[in-house]
């Protein structure tokens, strides 16, 4: 049985569904696994349902400020490997995710060699970081010298691949499909359910409370539209006061669990996912949302990212909408409604099952290896 210690730098643990399933899956294919985290969030070590390791850096896990998030991470990588050298029982193995943990891959490889690192990459570098020559050497570095590397598709491991000039000996592509495709939904609390009673025909939304996401674009115009809108997700409203979205046509739910976004999701008109094409991150997004709404069947309005096309390519029930045009969005918007809104009266639904159980031998591998 292997023994994983996974690194974690989150900002609420409690719903970063892509980690959670991850911790499952290293679980049952027979890996005992501890956390060692960094969070914002006041999940339990019994909620959780792991041995965990909470620390405080400055800052906390993720500080807008460029400064003290790098000074966050130097006191996250003393304090990860002070835990390393100093318990009892050793690891054979850690999980690290996030690209800013480079400089831990290469002290753990320098100071316990014998400890497999596999790095998960959630996310790209940022432009500025890609930019830097000694950070991307050094970023090189780690990358050669960890035993498993991690992908969320295919077009982020391309690009990152290309601009580092060299290939992992040992890479696998793990993207955020659903836990599950069954029909398993949980209502909400009650006056959640009032709203959606009140509105049987609206669109979902999820994190969409910012600019980078089109968030006031599309939320204004579907409210000029008097087109209800359920968010779920972070309720940010201080960005709802200074773009005017007080509305009774926009209800915000804050947080919901996986089965209460399925139960969203089966009674939306649709769903909407674009991301501003101006960061890495944000160009090749993997959206979990995307794949469970796909996976019920649920119609998707998608901007034209690569990888949001590359994952819908078979995808019948989608409209995209192309190059940011503004000008155009009012239309698509219209057309996306239009199109789709009695697609659950008529029964014409064309799910396209992603389920995360596809990838079961990957960690069965890790797991051995």
């Amino acid at each position: 049985m292997s023994r994983i210690l996974m690194i974690l730098k989150t900002q609420n643990l409690r719903n970063d569904q892509r980690v959670l399933k991850e911790m499952k899956s290293l679980t049952d294919e027979g890996a005992n696994v501890n956390v060692f985290v960094s969070k914002n969030c006041d999940t339990t070590e019994e909620e959780l349902g792991y041995p965990m390791k909470e620390i405080n850096i400055i800052g906390g896990a993720a500080p807008k400020n460029t400064l003290i998030r790098m000074i966050g991470v130097v006191v996250f990588y003393i304090k990860c490997m002070f835990y390393l050298a100093f318990r009892r029982k050793k690891f054979d193995k850690v999980w690290i995710c996030d690209p800013i943990m480079f400089g831990l891959i290469l002290l753990i490889k320098l100071f316990f060699p014998k400890i497999k690192v596999i790095w998960d990459h959630h996310e790209l570098p940022p432009k500025w970081f890609i930019s830097n020559k000694y950070l991307m050497s050094m970023f090189a570095k780690a990358y050669q010298k960890a035993d498993i590397i991690i992908h969320a598709n295919r077009s982020r491991c391309d690009y990152l691949e290309e601009n580092l000039k060299i290939v992992a000996q040992k890479k696998i592509i793990i993207s955020n499909y659903p836990a599950s495709v069954n029909s398993v939904a949980t209502e909400l609390d009650e006056k959640s359910m009032e709203w959606l009673e009140k509105n049987p025909k609206f669109i979902y939304l999820q994190n969409s409370l910012q600019d980078n996401r089109f968030g006031s674009t599309v939320i204004k115009k579907l409210i000029d539209k008097e087109i209800p809108v359920f968010h779920a997700g972070k309720i940010d409203h201080e960005y709802m006061q200074k773009h005017g979205l007080i509305s009774d046509f926009l209800y915000t739910a804050g947080y919901l669990s996986f089965q209460q976004i399925n139960f969203i999701l089966k009674n939306c008109t649709g769903t909407i996912i674009l991301y501003k094409q101006d960061s890495l991150n944000q160009i090749y997004c993997d959206a979990n949302r995307l794949y469970q709404a796909m996976s019920l069947g649920v119609p998707i309005l998608i901007g034209d990212n690569p990888t949001l096309i590359e994952t819908s390519t078979n995808y019948r029930d989608k409209l995209i909408w192309k190059n940011e045009n503004i000008e155009i969005l009012d239309e698509c918007l219209s057309v996306f409604v239009e199109k789709f809104s009695d697609k659950k009266k008529v029964g014409d639904m064309s799910p396209e099952a992603f389920l995360w159980s596809d990838y079961n031998k990957d960690f069965d591998y890790i797991n051995r290896s």
